[in-house]
């Protein structure tokens, strides 16, 4: 521009938006100028860029007619006489000034006005152009940047459906090196589920089916599900979405590849942890409305073994029903771990101290099986906070199943206990125990299904197939998690348990539970003695009589119960008082001397804890002498009521001498019983 005007020298320089002029480049530019003109304060401020700020176009102007002196000055030292000024204004906005200095006056310049304006229209679009030019590198190396980045795969495919260009996000997700993917079709890496709209065909119509998928507006297309196939072959299921783009004015496809491996598998968690919530509070009634027809049956089963009236076969059979009922007492007492779901008694533990308990009481089975165990526990493993027995009970059933399955493959196999210190899906540090056997393995039908309750793939006799589901439950309760993987070649199968080191608060002390009174039959509880801060009738002192007819309140919506307990105290000479409901129950209280009750804690009207504050609000002593009846005497809430009232609980079923012992307990706890001929209470 400069020497199209025949100048000695000029400058192009920016204009910001606070008015400051600063060159960016010159011909002949004396530093002397240079340095006037950046000096000014602002373009304002010099009489040149005044004229312009009216949206006045080029002119050419002497510097005797500048009112800055300096600059007239530092003019006439360096023989300049006129200059002339070139506006550069994008979107209505002045953004640069080309200057152009002359060592001639104005009148002396052959420039005609329309030469001028020519001339800087010329600069106007050059200047453009140069902006618009270096705003489209700049778009284009940040989105080279966005797609060579980004954690998403993304390929672009041609016209023809061919892969020109991947990112390196998707060089790793299908295992190939740098343009290891280049001129692959889309088909090669990835397979449309059946029935769903091909992403990208390929073939000479790619181009209009691609149209047909995809938006009108060149947005994401509909995604298809389907299966993704790595460089060595295995496939991991995954979703293809395609956009139209234009690169360089040619057509493109941009196809983002996403690997759904771990959202189906947190779906399918998501989905199991739905369907165990379901089935806990399904069976957790079940388990209720077993336990009264059970209790009954042990009950009768027991008074009938001992009358001794009865033939000695009879009695035998009697026994039989005994054993089947205590049988079916162990299931549905398992359907109640499950179900109940109570947060774990914490303890700091090691994982290989826990590792070997459960292989010492594993022993047996393990040598009478000649099976290999296989342990591999850093010693440097952090301890977890655990409840110890609700973790070995997990660890039991997994190596149990374990053994098993090797025994029912062959007479000899291998068994790995494994432990390593991880990161879990939540980010949190976690320690993941893994089982794993060289068993047949679990077939693919039958996976989805192996942590529902009662599935079991074990002959009759050997499982209820509940140990898996309770084993998934206790492992939540955790904060964890407990999920199947088959072995090499779908031989052998892992179990892996994961744990969270910080995991959840640890529940008070004294809130330990109790199953509460003795098992069928005077037989211990297979659980073993446990502490409770409620009494319960493992304190009992059997053969202590009690005081002939102490009345005890019997209440229970199950005529069947009500029968047995009417029958069993009355021999062991105690005077019972049944109530039909619990109106009846607060009645009799009122009425006459009671002192103590029996109470069914589940009951159609009135449930326990109401007849309990019904009845408590008319003889406060009875409080203490109170007992409720339930099939889950570890239910949280239950347990709450009765340890902050010293009220004693009652397993169901049980059986005659358990009833017996509980009573006796209430009543010494109290001091000696009401005794015959005592006043009973007045109404009221």
């Amino acid at each position: 521009m400069v020497a199209s005007l025949e100048a000695v020298g000029g400058c192009y320089g920016a204009i910001s938006t606070s008015g400051r002029f600063t060159i960016s480049a010159g011909t002949n530019m004396a530093p002397e100028m240079v340095s006037l003109a950046e000096s000014a304060p602002s373009a304002a401020s010099l009489a040149a860029f005044r004229r312009l700020r009216e949206a006045g176009g080029p002119f050419i102007q002497a510097f005797a007619d500048e009112t800055d002196r300096r600059l007239i000055g530092v003019a006439r030292s360096l023989g300049y006489s006129s200059y002339a000024v070139l506006p550069i204004r994008l979107d209505d906005r002045l953004d640069a000034v080309i200057v152009a200095y002359f060592d001639r006056p104005v009148d002396e310049l052959a420039i005609e006005q329309g030469t001028l304006d020519a001339i800087d229209r010329v600069a106007t679009i050059s200047v453009a152009n140069f902006r618009l030019r270096e705003r489209l590198l700049a778009s284009e190396e940040r989105y080279r940047t966005l797609f060579e980045e980004s954690p998403e795969a993304y390929v672009f495919l041609d016209n023809a459906g061919l892969i020109v260009e991947a990112n390196a996000a998707a060089e790793r997700l299908f295992g190939t090196e740098h343009d290891g993917l280049a001129g692959m079709s889309l088909e090669a890496i990835h397979e449309a589920a059946p029935g769903s709209v091909a992403a990208i065909p390929g073939g000479r119509d790619a181009a209009a089916e691609v149209d047909e998928a995809d938006g009108a507006d060149g947005s994401d297309g509909r995604a298809t599900r389907g299966t993704g196939r790595r460089a060595d072959r295995t496939a991991f299921p995954d979703e293809v979405s395609v956009s139209r783009v234009t690169i360089r004015g040619a057509a493109r496809r941009l196809v983002r590849v996403r690997d759904l491996t771990d959202q189906e598998r947190f779906q399918q968690e998501l989905v199991q942890a739905q369907k165990m919530e379901a089935i806990g509070m399904l069976v957790s009634g079940v388990a209720h409305e077993l336990n009264n027809p059970l209790a009954a049956i042990i009950g009768f089963s027991t008074l009938l073994r001992r009358d001794e009236r009865l033939p000695q076969d009879m009695r035998h059979d009697a026994e039989i029903l005994l054993q089947e009922a205590d049988r079916t007492q162990r299931i549905v007492r398992s359907l109640l771990d499950f179900a109940r779901q109570r947060a774990p008694e914490r303890h700091r533990t090691s994982v290989r101290a826990l590792v070997d308990s459960v292989l010492r009481l594993q022993s047996y089975s393990i040598g009478a099986g000649h099976i290999e165990m296989r342990v591999a526990i850093p010693p440097d493993l952090p301890t977890i906070d655990v409840d110890r027995g609700q973790i070995q009970q997990v660890l039991l059933n997994l190596t149990q199943n374990a053994i098993q399955a090797i025994r029912g493959d062959g007479p000899r196999g291998w068994i790995e206990v494994a432990a390593s210190a991880e990161v879990d899906r939540d980010g949190r540090p976690a320690v993941r125990l893994r089982i794993t056997d060289s068993g047949p393995g679990i077939q693919p039908t039958v996976r989805p299904r192996v942590f529902l309750p009662f599935f079991t793939t074990k002959p009759p006799g050997e499982g209820t197939g509940l140990g898996l589901s309770v084993s998934f439950g206790i492992v939540a309760a955790h904060g964890g998690r407990l999920w199947f993987e088959p072995g090499p070649d779908d031989q052998g199968a892992s179990f892996i348990v994961e744990l969270p080191l910080d995991g959840l608060p640890a529940r008070p002390a004294g809130e330990a539970a109790s199953e509460g009174g003795a098992a069928p039959s005077g037989r211990s509880s297979e659980r073993g003695p446990r502490r409770s801060p409620v009494p319960t009738a493992e304190s009992s002192r059997a053969g202590t009589t009690a005081e002939p007819r102490s009345r005890i309140l019997v209440l229970d919506d199950e005529p069947s119960i009500a029968a047995f307990l009417r029958k069993a105290l009355g021999i062991a000479g105690f005077e019972p008082v049944v109530a039909g409901s619990g109106r009846d129950a607060v009645a009799a209280v009122g009425r006459e001397r009671i002192d103590a009750v029996l109470c069914d804690h589940r009951m159609s009207g009135m449930s326990g804890t109401q007849v309990y504050a019904a009845i408590t609000a008319v003889r406060p002593e009875l409080g203490s002498r109170f007992v409720f009846m339930s099939g889950d005497v570890l239910n949280p809430e239950l347990q709450a009521f009765a340890g902050e009232r010293g009220v004693f609980l009652l397993a169901k079923p049980f059986d005659v001498d358990t009833v017996n012992r509980t009573i006796r307990d209430v009543l010494a706890r109290n001091g000696s019983p009401a005794v015959p001929g005592a006043p009973d209470p007045q109404p009221g």
